[in-house]
């Protein structure tokens, strides 16, 4: 059996074989594999402490687990040493000039006995792997347009000159269809982006609600976490299409069986039998793995992006293992394209990006202060797409929390006044706090004396 692992259901057939008094012998003969096979198995039971019922009940990749424990080099000594390394050689590759092979060299002057290259970068492309989670976005037809440029110029040769010129590859696409679109012009420049754009609308024959550009300097002046500054291009091509721009930021015989033979036959299983497929795959970016045969998502605790997962899946069930451990248990889907996602699988900050929504910001604000619920009110009664408006409540809650109650509050009714609701804004009102100063002085007209004169004294 060296070299060779054997699946579960036939160990479990071996087991329940010895269970009903079988020679080794005749097992073998029985399953089609070695004596030796069968008295290796039939060992590694008898040292395991469990009775054959006990692991006739287990799921295979459990069962698996207490037969094969697994690559032993994940426990040893070498991999501790390396594994609490890992997240600093990962943000040191960040830095310019440096390549895996000075980080190996230097982790082989610290640990002389430590992993050769190739070990090395394995366990480091694992480990890099495995710390990126990407959420899911579930997109609306027609709702949004992405645009940006390509990351590497491209040439052509000038037929005329011979010269080569160097042009940037311009790519935008629709996310709820993946219906993409790409076209070369000279520069990134404001007058070639808008250009590009322009051409992108009248080859789609439409226009989404919103186009959501990249933070390059064509489409944003100023990058800010809640309120970027548009260029104004920009700003008169959304109004010239009708639409809005968002920065960016998934189961009789009957008498004599009755009679004579049903209390025979063996009590049936808890659970009713179905078929089970099996199926491998790596545990995507998003925290899901596609069933191919479905063209179907199901989500994976993000702890276990970049590892490999068993799939065992049935007509009304597929569950999940990894390590031999379930993580994940889903109801079957069959609509293709589509994701079967848990809450509690996404990482914390990839829940907060999906639950957000007008409602969900309206109720922080009113837990916040009235002052902010009423400028939130005003904010979204503007008419403005939602997402965009999305920035400014995050800045506005996070002021709030770091600023004086009074002076928030008194910030934000000067706003709502002037019918300007934005977190900049806001912002200045309380840096410069002394424009709602009231303790201003009365005007108090001049006292009568002989030095006033009238008007009648200018005729």
């Amino acid at each position: 059996m060296a070299g060779k692992t054997r699946p579960m259901s036939q160990i479990k057939q071996l087991l329940r074989l010895h269970q009903q008094g079988k020679a080794k012998k005749e097992i073998a003969r029985i399953l089609g594999i070695s004596k030796n096979t069968v008295k290796s198995y039939l060992h590694k039971y008898e040292s395991s402490g469990y009775n054959i019922d006990d692991l006739l009940e287990l799921d295979d990749p459990v069962l698996e687990s207490k037969f094969h424990l697994g690559n032993p080099s994940y426990k040893e000594h070498r991999y501790e040493f390396l594994k609490k390394q890992m997240d600093y050689y990962v943000q040191e590759l960040k830095r310019n000039g440096v390549t895996r092979l000075i980080l190996w060299e230097e982790y082989k002057e610290s640990n002389p006995n430590g992993y050769s290259f190739s070990q090395f970068c394995y366990h480091l492309h694992q480990h890099q792997k495995a710390s990126k989670p990407t959420a899911v976005l579930h997109h609306e037809p027609s709702d949004k347009l992405f645009i940006d440029f390509a990351g590497k110029q491209l040439s052509y040769v000038d037929i005329q000159t011979g010269e080569i010129i160097k042009c940037q590859v311009f790519v935008a696409c629709l996310p709820y269809s993946d219906y993409a679109f790409a076209m070369a012009v000279k520069t990134q420049g404001v007058e070639d982006f808008i250009y590009a754009i322009s051409c992108c609308l009248s080859y789609l024959g439409g226009v989404p609600r919103a186009i959501v550009p990249d933070n390059l300097k064509s489409a944003v002046i100023k990058s800010d976490r809640y309120e970027p500054e548009l260029n104004v291009a920009l700003d008169d091509l959304a109004n010239h299409y009708g639409t809005t721009i968002v920065p960016a930021r998934v189961r009789s015989r009957e008498e004599k069986f009755l009679a004579d033979e049903k209390h025979l036959l063996q009590p049936l299983p808890k659970t009713v039998y179905e078929m089970k497929f099996y199926k491998e795959y790596t545990v995507a970016p998003n925290n899901h793995i596609c069933l191919f045969k479905d063209r179907h998502y199901y989500s994976v605790p993000y702890i276990h992006v970049g590892r490999k997962a068993m799939v065992i899946y049935t007509r009304s069930t597929v569950s999940i293992y990894v390590n031999n451990e379930l993580v994940a248990v889903h109801a079957r889907s069959y609509t293709a394209g589509q994701y079967t996602s848990v809450k509690e699988h996404l990482c914390s900050n990839h829940q907060h990006w999906l639950s957000r929504s007008p409602d969900y910001y309206m109720e922080k604000a009113k837990r916040t202060s009235d002052e902010l619920y009423n400028l939130f009110v005003q904010l979204f009664q503007q008419g403005k797409y939602p997402e965009q408006l999305y920035r400014t409540c995050d800045g506005l809650l996070r002021l709030q929390r770091d600023t004086e109650p009074e002076d928030f509050a008194q910030a934000c009714k000067i706003a709502i006044e002037l019918n300007r609701y934005s977190y900049t804004l806001v912002r200045n009102l309380i840096k410069n706090k002394v424009i709602w100063d009231t303790d201003v002085p009365e005007d108090n007209p001049l006292p009568k004396h002989q030095n006033v004169r009238g008007r009648e004294c200018y005729k």
